[in-house]
């Protein structure tokens, strides 16, 4: 038996076994001469692995390996470098990786370069998950300040900072960090906006000023622009969209163009709402599969 078979079988029983939930009824390698029954799903054969070769016990894994869903997104290329991707396996189980990326608003983010520079901040991450930050992010007036020049230059201010932290603008006019910010020009031409004046009367605005994160992507035109971007309000709320985001796994996957391309397909989000896929993804024996190109045609068709 070549390498390449060997290595077919052994990959193949390694699935069968660790999906076995646990040990799912057994996997084996039949003794020469014995010949299994034909099961379900033959749809895909390979003429390297015989139908003596393996045979696998648990018929709802194999289905779903041998299904017409599984061959299309399997053999698709940009699927095969995600899926390698140790930051993907990571993602693949969890619920709010599985909501966000089967929302249209997600689909159409997915692909802008300023949606790929943000969420691969770690300034971000930790800034998403923050209800003071999700706040400010829908408040109209916040969103026409950040593109504000003046404004960026006074957030980064310290001594705009302090005022912040200390007491409320009417209520400190002899203190020396307010009579600072109110010689400095930016601050002259924001006075008179009535936006300026709702954002730093905001709690939230207040207690977000001191974190350096918040002053990294203010200036920041990516943000800005993200800002302004009718879905990206919309999944910016969602508790799911937060955890995500927060995840320095999902911060390095975000970039993969591969991974863009996929989002949208209709057979990448059936296989993520699939329980044994949510398996089989991590599995080393899986991902040398995975290397190896066409997936489904190096899969068993005989089931006993």
């Amino acid at each position: 038996m070549s390498n390449k078979r060997n290595l077919f079988i052994t990959s193949i029983v390694g699935i069968a076994v660790i999906l076995g939930f646990v040990a799912l009824r057994g996997v084996k390698v039949p003794p020469e001469g014995t010949e299994g029954a034909i099961g379900a799903a033959n749809r895909y054969t390979s003429s390297q692995i015989g139908d003596k070769d393996v045979m696998v016990t648990d018929q709802q894994i194999q289905a779903f390996l041998q299904s017409d869903l599984f061959h299309k997104i399997a053999t698709n290329r940009e699927f095969q470098k995600v899926a390698l991707s140790v930051d993907y396996q990571k993602l693949v189980a969890m619920t709010e990786f599985q909501k966000v990326t089967s929302l249209e608003e997600f689909q159409k983010l997915a692909p802008l370069a300023e949606f790929k520079s943000v969420t691969a901040l770690v300034e971000f991450q930790k800034l998403a998950p923050l209800a003071e930050f999700q706040t400010l992010v829908a408040n109209a007036d916040f969103e026409k300040l950040v593109e504000n020049a003046d404004f960026e230059k006074l957030v980064e201010n310290a001594d705009f900072e302090k005022l912040m932290v200390q007491a409320e603008l009417a209520k400190v006019t002899t203190i020396e960090e307010f009579q600072k910010i109110v010689a400095m020009a930016e601050f002259k031409n924001l006075a008179p906006l009535a936006e300026f004046k709702t954002v730093v009367a905001l709690a939230e605005f207040k207690n977000l000023v001191p974190l350096a994160e918040f002053k990294t992507i203010v200036p920041m035109a990516e943000f800005q622009t993200l800002l302004a971007n009718a879905d990206y309000q919309k999944i910016a709320p969602m508790a799911e969209f937060q955890t995500l985001v927060a995840s320095a796994d999902y911060g390095r996957l975000a970039p993969m163009a591969e991974f863009q391309k996929i989002v949208p397909l209709a057979e990448f989000q059936t296989l993520l709402a699939n329980v044994d896929y949510h398996k089989i993804a991590p599995m080393a024996e899986f991902q040398k599969l995975v290397e190896m190109g066409d997936l489904a045609k190096a899969l068993p068709t005989v089931i006993e």
